[in-house]
């Protein structure tokens, strides 16, 4: 028996194997688009080759560290924009 994958998956063998998602997340998940979807009759399959080609092209993922010092900047930014409004309300 081979070792190759399949041409198509359905969406939950899909979401679990290169997402680790469950049949309910994988789900969600294509009707966001995040599956290459082919119609066959009335099954919806994700393509495996496309799939591989999304894999391989997505970009790295970004570490949580710099996920941290972007939100802490977005709070500070959100934080000096009201105290500018709240500045600009207390002189008229």
């Amino acid at each position: 028996m081979s070792d190759e994958l399949p041409q198509t998956m359905s969406i939950p063998e899909a979401g679990r194997h290169y997402y680790g998602l469950c049949r309910n997340a994988s789900y969600a998940a294509a009707e966001r688009g995040e599956f290459p979807l082919v119609r066959v009759g009335n099954l919806l399959r994700v393509v495996v080759r496309k799939m591989e080609h999304k894999m391989d092209s997505a970009p790295a993922a970004v570490p949580r560290s710099a996920q941290s010092v972007r939100s802490q900047a977005g709070i500070a930014s959100a934080k000096a924009r009201r105290a500018k409004a709240a500045a600009e309300i207390e002189t008229t």
